[in-house]
């Protein structure tokens, strides 16, 4: 799973933010970087080195990992066509990088890994929930508060399975 997602951020770098935004935006090559960065991440961790230490996530985690999943693989697709813009826009899971962000999200939350490898991974698709916010706030897209929520929720997924694991593990 980590390798779909680590080659997803590769593609997503290069084709959409180095060939297509660092055309229009300042910041598109340092994006384009982040991403290379986070994919290196996610390989590390899904070839080189597993989470000895992981666990199963609790449930209500777990749900909430799925259902971003499947939020950014099914649905985000059809935004573009249910705001009235063309299916040619729709943005799609390894094509585009808000979904990407988002079900690297959702596999996070539902993966059970510890803390500080989260913590590793987690800030850079925080980060880009933040980022396309304000873009698309400043744009006037009325889906602008989709990706910053997502980012929340699976925040406080983590935290609330991280204080729910020690409440029920003392170590």
């Amino acid at each position: 799973m980590f390798a779909i997602l680590a080659a997803s951020w590769l593609f997503v770098a290069q084709t959409y933010l180095r060939g297509q935004l660092a055309t229009i935006h300042l910041a598109g090559m340092q994006f384009a970087l982040a991403f290379v960065a986070q994919a290196a991440l996610l390989l590390a961790l899904g070839v080189a080195r597993r989470d000895p230490e992981a666990a199963a996530p609790g449930d209500a985690r777990r749900r909430v990992g799925l259902a971003i999943i499947v939020l950014a693989v099914a649905i985000y697709p059809l935004i573009a066509p249910l705001a009235g813009r063309p299916w040619a826009q729709a943005e799609i899971f390894g094509i585009a990088p808000d979904p990407t962000v988002a079900a690297t999200l959702g596999a996070l939350v539902a993966s059970g890994l510890r803390t500080r490898v989260l913590a590793a991974l987690l800030p850079l698709p925080l980060a880009w929930c933040a980022v396309t916010g304000v873009t698309l706030w400043t744009l006037d897209a009325p889906a602008f508060w989709l990706m910053p929520a997502l980012g929340a929720a699976a925040a406080i997924a983590i935290a609330g399975g991280r204080t729910s694991a020690r409440s029920t593990n003392p170590r």
